[in-house]
């Protein structure tokens, strides 16, 4: 056993094979917490993409998909992951001082990639690889028909999904009758007090938080994701597990994880079969390396003096997704719902209320929901 100060060390065992590709979701749940950790590279090569894929002609911006050029740029590209708000900072400066003129070449190369190889009708990701809570805010806004929903509004937006989902049921039934020319205006009565409703924010304020808005639903919104970050949770997870307790709780298992990314390469994807096909990589290439970095990050860490808590850049939109998911349990009576369950828990209840069934549709009409 080597040993680092204050008696950290790690149990030497046979290096087995890190989780295969088909990982429970119920695993991934359980140690899913990539959105304090992240990439800030991912911000800089989108905004790049976009301005230079708008100078593309239309028939060539039609045939590529701007995540594609995202992740062929990302796996050319240094990671900077960053755990809090001033490390996403200090990585976002670096990132652009150090990298700038080397993105906008990646870029430009990966347009080139893009176009000439092209990936014709790619199956998305599989679900277990995008488990996250702001793929499950993706889902709510498709849901609810709101592009732009922020988990604060997440409520009132099911709320008035529910009056949608009654004015156009599936078939029509004789209950319907209550949604009639009365029952309709009634609806739109409740709708446009959801409406109002919502949360008033300054101007300026509001602005801002669009910006990181954008950003903490970038991975979610354009659909690619580094395989490696749920490989190296895992790894991380069990361990620390195996220390002390006592050094154990020292240990920020997203800073360990930040620390394996930065010394790991990307391993960006856009489809199942490109995912599949970094997986086997990892497993065969990099299974040995991806356990001696998250070793590494934890004597590291495990070295530095104990520092105060600092809020990560996304601190806002995680408290908003615990009061939405709060409120919601309230409402639907479901104890058990989580940021993971709650699209399909809405899901249901969208096609109960188009089915007939009139209870969700009472409650918000009372004001209960």
């Amino acid at each position: 056993m080597s040993k680092g100060r204050g008696g950290i060390g790690f149990a030497v065992k046979s290096m087995a094979p890190l989780t295969d590709a088909r990982t429970t979701i119920r695993d991934r749940d359980e140690c899913r917490t990539m959105t304090i950790c992240r990439n800030v590279m991912e911000e800089l090569v989108v905004a790049e993409a976009k301005v230079q894929m708008a100078r593309l002609e239309p028939r060539i911006q039609e045939q590529i998909r701007l995540a594609d050029v995202a992740a062929y740029a990302l796996n050319q590209l240094p990671l900077f992951y960053a755990t809090n708000q001033r490390g996403w900072d200090k990585q976002r400066q670096r990132a652009q001082e150090e990298c700038g003129r080397q993105i906008s070449a990646v870029v430009r190369q990966a347009i080139v990639n893009a176009t000439n190889a092209p990936l014709r009708n790619p199956e998305p990701l599989p679900p277990h690889d995008l488990v996250s809570p702001e793929q499950s805010l993706f889902r709510i806004q498709e849901l609810c028909n709101q592009k732009n929903l922020y988990w604060r509004d997440v409520p009132r937006a099911v709320a008035a999904a529910i009056v949608d989902a009654k004015q156009r049921p599936l078939a029509p039934r004789e209950e319907e009758a209550e949604v009639g020319t009365g029952g309709r205006r009634m609806a739109e009565g409740i709708k446009a007090y959801l409406k109002r409703a919502k949360h008033p924010v300054p101007k300026a304020k509001k602005e801002e938080e669009d910006r990181d808005f954008a950003v903490y639903m970038l991975r979610a919104s354009y659909g690619f994701v580094n395989i490696l970050e749920f490989q190296v949770l895992q790894v991380a997870q069990k361990q620390i597990a195996r220390l002390p307790l006592p050094a154990a709780k020292r240990i920020v298992l997203e800073e360990v994880a930040a620390y394996a990314l930065n010394q790991l390469p990307p391993m960006y994807a856009t489809s199942a079969r490109w995912a599949k096909e970094l997986k086997l990589r990892v497993r065969v290439e990099l299974a040995r390396e991806v356990i001696t970095k998250v070793r590494e990050g934890i004597l590291q860490l495990s070295q530095l003096p104990l520092r105060h808590f600092l809020p990560d850049p996304f601190a806002q939109f995680a408290e908003e997704q615990a009061e939405a998911i709060a409120a919601l349990q309230k409402s639907l009576n479901r104890a058990d719902l989580t940021w993971y369950n709650a699209p399909e828990a809405i899901a249901e209840v969208l096609q109960q209320t188009r089915e007939g069934e009139s209870k969700w549709y009472r409650m918000v009409q009372t004001g209960e929901f």
